[in-house]
């Protein structure tokens, strides 16, 4: 019987670089060539590095993806893509009193949020290297953030809280 087990892209990276410094340092100890292991372990790093510093894992998926709940009982709390460009459209979404919270999230590739036009909406966007614009409230460059709260069309409107975060890639964020 073949047992399978899900096994986390960072940690078998960081395993993989332990693997390849203990077998440099064993080769330099018994005073054999190790150049092509430094060479790996660099790779590795820069690999696990990489994976480390995204917000999803690739496993979230790779590509173009697409999402328009219609009503909130389809409305996730968390939408996360590993590598492409998400597309998250909330515009038509009636919300219920209160606060809604929504997590969106991206390793590397574009996230672009639409959000009611009548909401109250607060956005807390995250970049490791990249731009985000929310509404033209702009910042970029290497871990830009930026926040933003905008009042809905009546004093008791809904609440969306958003969270977003890309590794690397640009976050836009606008009302539709």
């Amino acid at each position: 019987m073949l047992d399978v087990y899900d096994v986390d892209v960072a940690a078998a990276l960081a395993a993989g670089v332990v693997i390849v410094g203990a077998a440099i340092a064993i080769g330099a100890m018994t005073q054999r060539r190790v150049g092509g292991l430094v060479f790996l372990g660099l790779i590795l790093l820069s690999a696990f590095s990489l994976a480390a510093m995204t917000p999803v894992s690739v496993s979230a998926g790779i590509g173009e993806k697409s999402e328009s709940p219609a009503t909130v009982t389809e409305l996730d709390p968390t939408y996360e893509l590993g590598i492409g460009d998400l597309q998250l459209d909330l515009g038509d979404l009636t919300l219920p009193a209160g606060t809604t919270f929504v997590d969106a999230s991206v390793g590397i590739g574009k996230l672009v949020v639409t959000v009611p036009e009548d909401v109250a909406v607060e956005i807390d966007a995250h970049a490791g290297v990249g731009s985000i614009d929310l509404m033209g409230a702009l910042d970029d460059g290497v871990d830009a953030d930026r926040t933003l709260t905008l009042p809905g069309s009546t004093a008791d409107a809904p609440v969306l809280d958003l969270e977003a975060d890309i590794a690397i890639g640009d976050i836009e964020v606008r009302r539709g």
